[in-house]
């Protein structure tokens, strides 16, 4: 797969349900890839899981909500 970073090794897999940030999407595809323990990362959203809603950051507060 393709990321900001280049080329990364992974694979994708469709799911029956997927939740992030208190959205549901169903039959949606997701690439999965191995994070180093160290990176303190729990995954990544791309903008196929944003595009049909509004995403508001407040960087400040340390808020990221979906409308």
């Amino acid at each position: 797969m393709f990321s900001a970073l280049g080329y990364e090794e992974g694979y994708t897999v469709r799911t029956a349900s997927f939740v992030a940030l208190g959205i549901e999407r169903t039959d949606f595809e997701v690439a999965c890839h191995d994070f180093a323990p160290e990176s303190h990362v729990d995954g990544l959203l791309g903008a196929d899981f944003l595009e049909h809603d509004t995403l508001v950051i407040q960087y400040a507060a340390g808020i990221a909500e979906l409308l």
